[in-house]
């Protein structure tokens, strides 16, 4: 996925795939108390540098969350048999630093001041203007119809409430719920902000929403039918969309989106 479908199609596809991998060793790293999963994040950080330049945005919300949280339990270094590991354990910040900086430099080290200026100038400056979303209330819509799907979005919405209600409007916040925070809100405050509203920068977010939606699943009942009801329930909408291209019997037709106010509740194009 990182190397592959990044080159036949959108970066963004790999890089999303990086920050779920760099996520998955954060929190393996019991609050970067396990050398080897410091090295590890230190090797995907250099690999999502190289795959694009945003990388850094979308990990900084967990790292700071996990710091904060590592400084209040006073964490001590996990005793592991590699005496690198256990050097890597004693120094996490440093850990990451390196390896992914020596990587990333491989190609930063020519290109940084021309990849800073077109970065600042693509999100926030004039080239980001030609890629406007006409405005932040189209933008938060098009996140909800071609991001989510408005079917998706209802669904987080209602198994949502449903399983804040079974548990008395009560949030626990934790370590996951802090890593989640951190990983949704400020990429998309950042995109929010900018000039540039491509849809394409939420790919790295949707997977904070799987997430939401799969804990709703399970919060809302321990039977395991109830739970296997729900789950196929939400997988209806993309088997739908994949069976509608792929037997569509003439691909020159074109079905009128199914619009309700501004959700989108069915449209071919979105597959």
């Amino acid at each position: 996925l990182a190397y592959g479908l990044s080159r036949v199609f959108m970066a963004d596809y790999g890089l999303a795939a990086l920050v779920i991998a760099w996520l998955y060793y954060l929190v393996a790293s019991d609050g970067l108390t396990r050398g080897s999963a410091n090295f590890a994040m230190g090797v995907l950080l250099g690999l999502g540098l190289l795959m694009k330049i945003l990388f850094p945005a979308f990990i900084a919300g967990p790292l700071l969350a996990v710091l904060i949280l590592r400084r209040r339990q006073a964490a001590q270094p996990v005793a592991e048999t590699f005496w690198l590991w256990r050097a890597c354990a004693r120094r996490p910040l440093l850990t990451i630093a390196l390896p992914g900086v020596a990587m990333a430099a491989t190609w930063y080290a020519f290109h940084l001041d021309t990849i800073l200026r077109y970065a600042w100038q693509g999100a926030y400056g004039e080239i980001g203007e030609q890629y406007g979303a006409g405005g932040l209330m189209h933008w938060a819509w098009l996140v909800v119809n071609r991001g989510l799907s408005a079917y998706y979005a209802l669904a987080i919405a209602a198994l949502g409430l449903a399983a804040l209600a079974l548990n008395r409007k009560r949030l626990r916040w934790g370590e996951r719920e802090w890593l989640l925070a951190g990983w949704l809100v400020p990429p998309l405050l950042a995109t929010a902000a900018g000039q540039n509203r491509e849809i394409r920068f939420v790919i790295a977010l949707l997977p904070v929403f799987a997430i939401l939606l799969a804990v709703s699943i399970f919060h809302l009942g321990e039977r395991r039918a109830v739970q296997a009801m729900l789950a196929v329930l939400v997988v209806i909408f993309p088997q739908r969309l994949f069976a509608e291209l792929s037997y569509r019997p003439d691909p020159h037709s074109h079905s009128h989106p199914v619009e309700w106010g501004p959700l989108t509740l069915y449209s071919r194009d979105l597959g």
